[in-house]
């Protein structure tokens, strides 16, 4: 489980930057949060 919350920590700056794989990374990570 803590590998879920890291891999989106690491995203978050990657979407802010507007990078389209960090998007994808962080609704991955918030689907894996909710499922």
């Amino acid at each position: 489980m803590a590998t879920v919350p890291g891999a989106t920590v690491a995203s978050q700056p990657s979407a802010d930057a507007g990078d389209p794989a960090g998007l994808v990374e962080l609704a991955v990570g918030s689907w894996l949060g909710i499922a």
